[in-house]
Order: C-alpha cells, then structure tokens, then sequence
C-alpha cells in the first residue's frame, strides 16, 4: 500500500486506504484508514431530511458548527 498522508482527516482516499461506510435512515458515517494509520471521519446528513427531521435545530449539526 502507498499512503503519503499523515494528518488525521486529511483527505486520505487520494491514497491507498480501508473504507467503512455504516448507512442509515437519514445519514451515513465514514471511516477510513491509510497504511500509516491516519483516519478519516465524516457523518453526512441527506440534504432534504436536514430540516425536515431536526438536525438544523441540534447545535452539533448545525452548518455553522466549528469543526
């Protein structure tokens, strides 16, 4: 494996990486790792449930959020 990358959610899938994607109802996680053990995290919501069912409301959520 080739991994260059090494600053953790950097944007290791332009490396040789494990990907786990954990789908649900009104989102999917992200998990990946390089062969140098950096990590990448990301939660996505679906753009028409994002108000819908809430999440804009909950402060962790909101598009504003430091990250």
């Amino acid at each position: 494996m080739v991994a260059t990358l090494t600053e953790r959610d950097s944007p290791i899938y332009k490396d040789n990486d494990v990907e786990l994607f954990i789908a649900g109802r009104d989102a999917y996680y992200e998990f990946e790792i390089n062969a140098l053990a950096t990590l990448y995290e990301a939660l996505f919501i679906w753009e028409d449930t994002y108000e819908k069912s809430g999440y804009s409301r909950l402060p962790e959520f909101r598009r504003d959020a430091p990250v």
